[in-house]
């Protein structure tokens, strides 16, 4: 409904002009027509001035319903004017935006994303001008490099110094306003682009002026990058701290796959004083105590005849070992087992898949007896 409400205002946007009042009309007549002109601004003037006056203009579902037309042109404009900023179609999206406004002149919201667009527009259009500026300057210093050697070469040559002398009409005023573009862009803090335009305009135009600028502005630079430098050290810093926070909640929280993963990210960038050896030894002695209770606990599930839980507990303490022998070794006997039983069953009983990390969590840490040991290792 939305859509084909949106659909109509657009279909109907070419009829949208302001209607003159008239004081023959009734304020619900005045209403009704501004409405078929889609003057939705007029429609809702009349509204807020009745209301004001405390009368009533039209039946509160009329009311609405101007409402809901006028958001409906509204959205359809700004989706009509954004489709034209995509393809770079500057003048189309300013004419919807016209149109809009013509229409609900009092949107924000068209004179917010107009005002946007024509800031949009007036940058990238200063940022041309400054690439232009920059290419005609660069193609100027080549032919000042290169109609005095033609000229040493050939200097009866008429058309080549006639060039050339036209040329040099032009690096004057190009070298200035290389110079003004330096200058902006140094009290901009674009060091960069001032660099750039003062070099050139140091070799239009040589001179002690010209390299006390360009000094000054490599200075600028040079400061702009110790600067970059230091915030993205701090970023890098902050960064490893927060990794090493994350580590320690992962540990203390027994999520120690998590842990393995913070830990390795923070050996990119560890902060400053941070010891990797002994956050690395500390995750092993979590790791080893998790496995010990694990594999204790998995030996009373195989000795009580519940092997499906007990490969399902091996398997998890896997992801967090994964090349251990002996865990290896449980598993693979669990799954014997577990073959022959259901050999026995005579029918297909599926495996438990371990739940990682999860199911070796909540194995408790038990520790292992002698009794269950010897038994377990006289199993088949």
């Amino acid at each position: 409904m939305r859509g084909l409400m949106i659909l109509g205002a657009v279909c109907l946007l070419a009829g949208c002009a302001p209607i003159t009042a008239s004081m023959d009309l009734t304020p619900a007549e005045a209403v009704r027509r501004a409405v078929e002109r889609q003057d939705y601004g007029r429609a809702r003037e009349i509204l807020r001035r009745q209301e004001a006056r405390g009368e009533v203009a039209l039946p509160q579902s009329q009311v609405v319903r101007v409402q809901r037309l006028a958001t409906a042109l509204e959205q359809a404009m700004l989706l009509q004017a954004a489709g034209h900023l995509r393809r770079g179609e500057w003048a189309a999206a300013e004419a919807a935006y016209r149109r809009g406004l013509a229409c609900c002149p009092d949107s924000r919201a068209l004179t917010a994303a107009r005002e946007r667009a024509r800031e949009e527009q007036a940058a990238r259009l200063q940022a041309l001008r400054i690439r232009l500026l920059l290419a005609r300057g660069r193609h100027l210093a080549r032919l000042a490099g290169l109609y005095p050697q033609w000229l040493r070469l050939a200097p009866q040559d008429a058309a080549a110094r006639r060039e050339w002398e036209a040329v040099r009409a032009q690096v004057g005023p190009m070298a200035q306003a290389l110079t003004r573009l330096g200058a902006r862009a140094l009290a901009g803090d674009a060091p960069f682009l001032a660099v750039e335009s003062l070099e050139l305009a140091r070799a239009l135009d040589p001179g002690e002026a010209a390299e006390r600028r360009l000094q000054a502005a490599r200075a600028a630079r040079e400061g702009h990058l110790l600067a970059l430098q230091e915030r993205r050290r701090a970023e890098v810093e902050a960064l490893g701290r927060a990794r090493l926070a994350a580590f320690r909640r992962a540990l203390d929280a027994g999520a120690l796959i998590g842990a393995r993963r913070h830990l390795q990210a923070l050996a990119a960038d560890p902060p400053r004083g941070v010891d990797l050896a002994e956050l690395r030894a500390h995750l092993e002695r979590a790791v080893t105590a998790r496995i010990d209770s694990g594999l204790e606990a998995g030996r009373r599930h195989y000795l009580a005849g519940r092997i499906r839980e007990a490969l399902a507990v091996w398997r998890g303490l896997q992801a967090l070992r994964p090349g251990d022998a002996e865990l290896a070794a449980h598993v693979r006997r669990a799954e014997r087992a577990l073959d022959s039983l259901r050999a026995l069953e005579g029918r297909s009983v599926p495996a438990e898949e371990a739940s990682g990390d999860a199911k070796a969590g909540g194995v408790g840490a038990q520790g292992r007896t002698q009794g269950g040991e010897q038994e377990h290792q006289q199993d088949p």
